[in-house]
């Protein structure tokens, strides 16, 4: 058999190995390869050395090449698009878990607000109680003041009417000095007529007594 240039999706027809181990054998040079001037790779490989049957075969080889790389390529395409499903499937499911987890989160936050927010109601109502209690009590202080307020501005009237009095019987008391020094210098005038009138003469008995009333 003799060696000839085929391409790779015919020579991989001719060794009935897929492209894959083609291009490991290759790789491995197990396989001499080229580039033609039009940029397509050929592979040498074994070939029959009857020309028609190698051009009627390497036909043949190159339809089967052909279709088998079309297989090929939409088996790749598909495990391609397997692994991009599966990444875009555990990228969604790892979403739909920190969507769960944030739901479970906000729903135990929200459960703790409710709590707090409840206490805060509860706490607020004892407060308005309290201050309502205050308020009364502050409103029964106001009326005692007022109360005491009244009673004050009544005992200084009191005091005033008490005050008044007191000047008015100062003033009596002080007529009554004067009236007591006026009857006392009046007395006393009296008693010294009395003794200049005894040293003239001896007064009687009556007048004697009189003298000693009035020096009592």
């Amino acid at each position: 058999m003799a060696k000839t240039w085929l391409s790779r999706e015919a020579a991989a027809a001719a060794l009935g190995v897929s492209i894959r181990q083609l291009q490991r054998r290759i790789a491995s040079g197990r396989l001499e390869s080229r580039l033609t001037a039009d940029g397509r790779r050929e592979v040498l490989v074994d070939a029959p050395e009857d020309d028609a049957g190698v051009t009627g075969d390497t036909r043949a080889l190159v339809l089967a090449g052909s279709h088998r790389q079309l297989a090929e390529r939409i088996a790749d395409h598909a495990e391609v698009e397997t692994r991009r499903a599966r990444r875009i499937g555990a990228v969604a499911w790892s979403v739909v878990a920190i969507m769960l987890v944030a739901i479970i989160v906000g729903v135990t936050y929200g459960t703790r607000l409710h709590a707090q927010n409840e206490a805060l109601t509860t706490r607020l109502g004892a407060v308005t109680r309290r201050a309502g209690d205050i308020e009364g009590h502050l409103s029964a202080t106001r009326r005692r003041l007022e109360d005491a307020t009244v009673d004050l501005r009544v005992a200084e009237a009191r005091n005033a009417d008490l005050a008044t009095k007191a000047a008015q019987a100062a003033i009596q008391a002080e007529q009554l000095r004067t009236a007591l020094a006026t009857a006392e210098a009046r007395n006393a005038a009296q008693a010294a007529a009395l003794v200049l009138s005894s040293a003239s003469s001896e007064p009687p008995a009556a007048d004697q007594q009189q003298l000693a009333q009035i020096a009592e």
